[in-house]
């Protein structure tokens, strides 16, 4: 390789080590900028999350106030206390019809009927203290004994307080197993004492799920509860999906009590017992993990200790940070135009150097500079070669001092016109007279 293209080389090698620093700088700057992106948007989700969780926990805990005291109203209506305490005085446990055909049974039955539509309640029932039901709006109910009964069964009548129970299986011999969820209402005599029970039964489904599911957002967010056992007691807005994966039987037309989340990240949270996060602190993962469908989300939920069950929302985490992905293909569509455009401006530059290059070194070899004719080289300088020559009309010897051509760019040629300028100075009789200066259309900047 000669000395010229060397210097070619070089000059192409220096301007793609500054486009390179360029680059590394753009491609940092998106790094950290994509970072620091990354968590403002994790930083608003995961305040969306939360915030949905405290809406929902005010929203049920609305929910429940408002059957309770519903529940509460019934019971205190004083025509069905006195009917409730005549009706067990006649209750028999061998003779449950003559109950059923009773005037006292026909009266408090349309009454307790009335308020149940009237309230949203499915239906009711009248327990004693020995657990066995002695009047309901389904008369096959009526002396039935209660099987599942609380643990602290022999205090639970001592309790004068409204009680809601959390969906569960109802058992009974001769019918299916139904999912309910019961409000239950002490009956005082005027004695003060707790002589029976009212239980108002609701339907999970259409009246609690309802009111969690109203909070939803967006093609996959989801608010759910969860019982201390893991499993779901409110509905699921996949179920569809869940049969399909065979998450469920394809009779099925609700998640509750079938789908558990106690091997999940949300389960294995809420049932930690006294590490579980209870409201109002509130447990959030942005960063992502497998909900009960098995697919990525992001999410947040809390334990409410006072109502025994948990509150989880979630949304899938490609939906939560769709934005980000816009963004990200905004970015690197102008990274990969910027790496485009920064890759062909340095090699158009290195072909137009080099082309440049060829053309002047071809003009140089042709021994013609504008008006002069160039013979022998005189002497190479690091930025100049000086050909001894001669004008062509003026027939006058001259020496021609030409830039280099590989090194005409800005700089050089302006510390070339300067040196022009500055020997124009000098008046000695033994110091050089410039002739003249100009360039050629080529790009060749030269003096004689």
């Amino acid at each position: 390789m000669n000395k010229n293209s060397s210097d070619t080389v070089h000059l192409y090698l220096r301007k793609s080590i500054v486009v390179s620093v360029v680059l590394i700088l753009f491609f940092g700057g998106y790094y950290y900028a994509d970072k620091f992106l990354q968590n403002e948007i994790q930083a608003h989700v995961r305040k969306e999350l939360e915030g949905k969780i405290r809406t929902n926990v005010s929203a049920v805990s609305q929910w429940m106030t408002s059957h309770k005291m519903m529940a509460q109203a019934g019971a205190n209506l004083t025509e069905v206390k006195e009917l409730s305490a005549d009706l067990l005085q006649l209750f028999n446990l061998s003779n449950p019809q003559a109950l059923v055909k009773s005037a006292l049974y026909k009266n408090l039955n349309h009454r307790l009927m009335s308020y149940c539509r009237d309230n949203d309640f499915e239906e009711y029932f009248l327990i004693s203290t020995d657990w066995n039901i002695f009047a309901s709006s389904q008369e096959s109910y009526i002396a039935y004994k209660i099987k599942d009964i609380p643990t602290n069964g022999r205090k639970y009548f001592q309790n004068t307080n409204v009680r809601i129970r959390l969906p569960q299986f109802y058992h009974k011999e001769h019918n299916n197993d139904d999912i309910v969820m019961f409000i239950s209402v002490p009956l005082i005599d005027r004695q003060g004492q707790k002589f029976a029970s009212l239980a108002f039964r609701l339907n999970p489904d259409k009246s609690f799920s309802k009111v969690i599911e109203e909070s939803r957002s967006g093609e996959s967010g989801k608010t759910y509860a969860i019982d201390k056992d893991g499993m779901l007691i409110s509905n699921s807005r996949f179920v569809g999906e869940l049969i399909d994966k065979g998450l469920l039987e394809e009779t099925e037309t609700s998640a509750v009590l079938k789908i558990s989340v106690k091997h999940h990240k949300i389960g294995q949270s809420v049932l930690s017992g006294k590490n579980a996060v209870k409201f109002p602190n509130i447990t959030s993962n942005v960063e992502g993990y497998k909900d009960y469908r098995g697919e990525k989300v992001v999410g947040a939920w809390t334990y409410l200790p006072e109502h025994g069950f948990a509150l989880a929302s979630e949304i899938d985490y490609s939906e939560a940070f769709s934005s980000m992905r816009v963004i990200r293909y905004i970015f690197g569509s102008v990274i990969a135009l910027t790496a485009i455009f920064a890759s062909a401006s340095i090699i158009y530059s290195f072909i137009a150097s080099s082309m440049q290059g060829k053309i002047r070194q071809v003009v140089l070899e042709a021994k013609e500079l504008g008006q002069y004719q160039l013979f022998d080289l005189l002497g190479e300088g690091a930025m100049g070669l000086v050909y001894r020559g001669e004008h062509k009309l003026m027939r006058r010897a001259t020496a021609v001092k030409v830039l280099k051509p590989e090194l005409s760019d800005k700089l050089n040629i302006s510390n070339f016109e300067n040196e022009v300028k500055q020997t124009c100075r000098l008046t000695h009789p033994n110091t050089i007279c410039l002739y003249d200066y100009g360039h050629t259309t080529d790009g060749l900047f030269y003096y004689a």
